[in-house]
């Protein structure tokens, strides 16, 4: 006798095939997409991490320097440049990243994105480049890039954008939504995989800095915007929690670490209250280095006797240029 799948199973197997074809439909896409971006001249930006060659190219599922050094495109579509010699950085865990995509999604951080770009914009627009360079370094899911490169749309801007970050997991988030954009999953802390002299606009947004190679990597009329958290930043959460909050000296520290190499040539304070959600406040202590010091499910039990949280977004954006 022919077994005949009953009618709510077969909706829920229909739903799961759903699901999966969709999921792959939108890698074939992502994979796509890529290729596309790695037929564009942004790969000539790239250079090897073994032998320190300029330039990389397309190789079927893979990129390779000019001495055949070969290097994965993830079916996420972004490149891998980790050396893997050694204990490779893991970087932002699969839980932080999801709970940095979901706060970023409410918008809590959109003035920063909108600043960011208020700031970019007109040097990209005195420069005589015709397809500027512009780097995200540590740049995790790509919230901030993507909010300058709709800004680079609506100013008729076509610039080659490449994302760094160290996480696998930002590498994949990152590559889905930055269809158009190099991702790369790389170690900054060491040798930037960049070409020397090569990129216009260089943005850091609370990510750690390594100022020679940035310095190396930056063109001679680059710019180079930095956010850090000045002392009240979130400062409401983080002491309820009893979390150690920003050093108050950190911006002084970002100063003195790149001034062998830049010079300040804008500052900007940008503070706002803001009200969060449980989940919001959260996903605030989840998401960054905290989270790998607190015990979130005591934060949770903690967090569902209050309705709300009233804290302050409180930044600094530093603009630098290169020292000639």
């Amino acid at each position: 006798m022919l077994y005949k799948t009953p009618a709510r199973n077969r909706r829920r197997i229909s739903t799961r095939m759903s699901e999966a074809l969709c999921d792959s439909v939108c890698r074939q896409n992502t994979w796509r997409t890529m290729m596309n971006v790695m037929n564009t001249d942004t790969l000539k930006y790239l250079k090897c991490p073994v032998c320190h060659a300029e330039g990389l190219r397309r190789d079927d599922n893979a990129v390779k320097c000019v001495n055949s050094h070969a290097f994965n495109v993830a079916r996420q579509g972004y490149i891998d440049l980790l050396l893997k010699a050694g204990k490779r950085p893991e970087g932002d865990s699969l839980a932080m990243v999801e709970a940095r995509a979901r706060f970023l999604a409410s918008g809590t951080y959109a003035p920063i994105a909108d600043l960011i770009c208020r700031t970019a914009i007109p040097h990209l627009r005195s420069l005589s480049v015709p397809t500027p360079v512009c780097l995200d370094l540590g740049g995790g899911t790509g919230y901030y890039l993507d909010a300058l490169r709709l800004c680079f749309k609506s100013q008729n801007i076509t610039p080659s954008s490449i994302l760094g970050d160290v996480s696998i997991y930002a590498a994949r988030r990152a590559a889905r939504i930055l269809t158009d954009t190099l991702v790369v999953r790389m170690d900054t802390w060491q040798q930037i995989p960049l070409v020397g002299s090569s990129v216009d606009v260089g943005i850091i947004v609370f990510a750690p800095r390594n100022a020679i190679e940035i310095a190396r990597v930056m063109r001679d009329t680059g710019r180079l915007l930095v956010v850090t958290p000045a002392e009240d930043h979130l400062a409401g959460v983080m002491k309820l929690f009893g979390v150690v909050g920003q050093e108050s000296n950190k911006r002084e520290h970002l100063l003195n670490s790149l001034s062998p190499y830049f010079h300040s040539v804008e500052s900007n304070r940008l503070r706002y209250e803001v009200t969060l959600t449980r989940d919001q406040a959260l996903d605030v202590l989840s998401m960054g280095p905290n989270a790998r010091h607190i015990d979130i499910e005591d934060v949770r039990s903690k967090l569902h006797a209050l309705n709300a949280i009233v804290t302050l977004v409180d930044v600094y954006l530093d603009s630098f240029a290169p020292n000639l």
